[in-house]
């Protein structure tokens, strides 16, 4: 819509008063290209007020051109009856425009009123929903947040499990590196005792109760044997556990609590069985030391009084 001022609307109706033509509201609007209606009744009925007025001349009139003056005033008053005519119908006119005008004005007023309400709607709709999505936004932050720092503890004690296992196994290892000495000297004494028994007859006796305290040595000396392999055999699962339950993080515990027991065992198995060794290597001891003593002659049998006879 054209701007209206003051200034465009009586330029507008000087040229068209200057061409000949009716000023109006309409002529206005239309010599403008537009304009509302409402200001340029304004504007225009100021242009109005600021028209000359001419005033009459006293002249003496002639009583002989009263007939004729009474025609010029029936012609005047007609001409002032048209323009009266001229005049309302401009007012009707311009009140089309204005009410033309003010029913636009109202149905643009409720497209923006119910634009405006629709935004508005809008606005608090999406509002909620910003809301909603910050909330989530930080309970899933809170939630990560906790999942990492529960991770972070597990593998903390997975990583002591793992660690706890592997001192205990490198301890059974160093206890189970000892038994090959006790293997050994075993066989050592077990070559010593052979060569014994090919001695003197009067040994044997001898001999053969070294033979049965070997052999009863070598029992506890196979039955320690028995056990180390089984606390290796226990030490090794004791180790797959250990690996096992620092791959698998939701078995650590379990595997660790099976992985400690079976260490706590084979290093019972263990001492059990250098217990045995021990208790084996103090017989064979013994048993060198009787092999190294004389052999005691053997006493005759004393006969009694009467038996010679």
């Amino acid at each position: 819509m054209a701007t209206v001022t003051q200034e465009r609307v009586h330029a507008a109706a000087d040229a068209i008063e200057a061409a000949g033509g009716r000023v109006s509201v309409r002529a206005v609007r239309d010599h403008m290209g537009g304009g509302s209606p409402n200001q340029i009744t304004t504007f225009l009925a100021a242009w109005r007020a600021k028209k000359p007025v001419v005033a009459a001349a006293e002249i003496p009139v002639d009583p002989r051109i009263g007939q004729l003056i009474a025609e010029q005033v029936r012609v005047a008053a007609g001409e002032a009856a048209k323009r009266a005519d001229e005049r309302a119908t401009e007012a009707e006119d311009t009140l089309a425009l204005c009410q033309q005008e003010n029913t636009e004005l109202a149905e643009q007023l409720a497209d923006v009123t119910s634009a405006l309400e629709d935004v508005r709607a809008q606005r608090e709709q999406q509002a909620g929903t910003i809301t909603e999505l910050r909330e989530d936004l930080a309970r899933t932050r809170q939630e990560a947040l906790q999942e990492i720092e529960a991770a972070d503890a597990k593998a903390d004690r997975e990583r002591e499990a793992a660690e706890t296992a592997r001192q205990a196994l490198a301890r059974a290892e160093l206890r189970l590196e000892a038994l090959p000495r006790l293997e050994a000297e075993v066989e050592r004494l077990r070559t010593a005792l052979e060569e014994a028994q090919s001695g003197r007859q009067v040994a044997e006796q001898q001999a053969a109760v070294a033979t049965a305290k070997l052999e009863a040595a070598a029992q506890r000396v196979t039955a320690a044997e028995e056990r180390e392999r089984e606390a290796r055999q226990q030490a090794s699962k004791a180790l797959e556990a250990a690996e096992k339950a620092s791959g698998e993080a939701h078995q650590a515990q379990v595997a660790l609590q099976a992985t400690q027991a079976r260490l706590e065992s084979a290093s019972r198995e263990l001492e059990t069985a250098q217990a045995s060794a021990a208790e084996a290597k103090a017989e064979l001891k013994e048993i060198r030391a009787e092999l190294k003593k004389p052999a005691k002659p053997a006493t005759k049998p004393a006969v009694k009084k009467g038996e010679g006879n």
